[in-house]
């Protein structure tokens, strides 16, 4: 009961402390729909994060968290942040008001609990595991790649190995026929020598963008010559993380080396903490690909809510669309949208747990539909490696197929991406 306490009492403390900061939506219009949350939905009552002024020296901050007994989790260098533990015999909001008038703190935030979109139901694989038998080799397995075109483009490009997409999630198989020769060298953010996936969510994301097609029957990915990055920051084991665990995973993959990011994740709430982050990725040139959300009900007022991080500035937010090119009647949508992608029924990799032939499931969500986006974007950065990300972002949202209303609008974005018309069109 006292924990509840204490985290009920922190959450709205280190809220208050956060109003004293410059607004999260500089030069955002306010048009947050209604019912729309701004601080995560749930927090982690023994952490907070601390968002240190940027003239403080290191000595004085060290200083001051000495002084309460607070114990650094993770440093944010670059941030000028840093995540602190919390004691359930410490009162919080004599400690948010004492770190507060030091003069040293921008902001104090929760460690907000970000987490994977809402799992949605396959009647394919349910149908699968019910006959225990490998999926048909049939073209419904791959019919996303060929919506978008990708089957005249592959003749042409097929990506360069270069090109490094990180795949910010649970981690990745790494022992997996399909991606076991796509991977670059990983991270986990958690006490582990490694970023192996035992949940499967990212490793079902790194096969719709690098998939070898050397599983059996195996799965094609959307650019099978690049290579695939694993940063774990969901889990270990389950479907969540603190914010802490995704602006370390994010930061630790722009610092070593990937030029695109993929987040399969979200929370209707937002972070300072991770604005931060995918901006400093932004300033580094790196494409930051997000999953618009899924629908959860009694959870959603409606399908028109913000998800964060894929409703920052500057996002390719991305929605997810079904084999007639309707939008997921689960998929999140609004002004902030970007692009749609196939998102319904899409066949992957999962962790092959010693198959040697490896793993495969149909899955659905907007987390599908992040990768198609991703490898498009990691194909025309193969191609045009000049190109900023912005470049590549433009000519993704140039090239869309148009659907809905005339031009831009709040349930595709710009469109459902088109593979053919990015890479080989004028």
């Amino acid at each position: 009961m006292r924990t509840k306490r204490v985290a009920a009492l922190l959450s709205a403390v280190l809220v208050t402390a956060a109003c004293h900061a410059s607004p999260l939506w500089a030069g955002r219009p306010d048009v947050t729909p209604r019912g729309q949350t701004q601080q995560p939905r749930r927090v982690d009552p023994h952490s907070a994060i601390v968002r240190w002024k940027a003239n403080s020296l290191l000595t004085s901050r060290q200083k001051a968290l000495g002084g309460l007994r607070l114990a650094t989790r993770r440093q944010f260098p670059a941030l000028n942040a840093t995540s602190v533990a919390l004691s359930a015999e410490q009162a919080p909001s004599n400690i948010a008001g004492k770190l507060m008038a030091t003069g040293l703190v921008d902001s104090i935030e929760p460690n907000g609990i970000w987490q994977l979109p809402a799992r949605r139901p396959s009647v394919r694989s349910l149908s699968l595991r019910i006959r225990n038998e490998a999926p048909p080799d049939d073209p419904a397995r791959a019919w996303g790649q060929k919506k978008i075109g990708l089957e005249a483009v592959w003749p042409f490009v097929r990506g360069d190995r270069k090109v490094v997409v990180a795949v910010i999630d649970t981690g990745v198989d790494l022992n997996h026929p399909d991606l076991r020769g796509a991977l670059v060298p990983g991270y986990s953010t958690f006490d582990e020598p490694g970023p192996q996936d035992y949940q499967g969510h990212g490793t079902h994301v790194t096969g719709i963008i690098v998939g070898q097609n050397q599983g059996r029957p195996g799965v094609r990915g959307v650019a099978p010559g690049c290579r695939v990055m694993p940063v774990k920051v969901m889990g270990p084991r389950g479907r969540e993380g603190r914010v802490e665990n995704v602006v370390a995973g994010l930061l630790w993959a722009v610092d070593h080396g990937a030029t695109i990011v993929n987040m399969s994740l979200g929370d209707e709430g937002t972070s300072a903490l991770l604005r931060d982050a995918v901006r400093y990725a932004q300033e580094k040139d790196v494409l930051v690909v997000a999953a618009s959300g899924n629908f959860e009900e009694g959870r959603h007022r409606s399908a028109n809510t913000m998800n964060y991080p894929a409703a920052f500035p500057g996002v390719m937010a991305v929605g997810a669309t079904s084999d007639d090119d309707q939008r997921a009647d689960f998929s999140f949508y609004g002004h902030w949208m970007s692009i749609a992608a196939p998102g319904v029924e899409i066949y992957s990799s999962i962790p092959a747990q010693g198959n040697e032939s490896g793993a495969y499931e149909y899955e659905q969500g907007t987390s599908m539909a992040a990768p198609f986006v991703s490898g498009v974007a990691a194909l025309l950065r193969s191609r045009f490696p000049q190109w900023t990300a912005r470049q590549v972002q433009q000519r993704l949202e140039k090239t869309a197929q148009d659907f809905g209303p005339s031009g831009f609008d709040e349930e595709y974005g710009h469109g459902r991406i088109d593979a053919q018309r990015a890479l080989l069109g004028p």
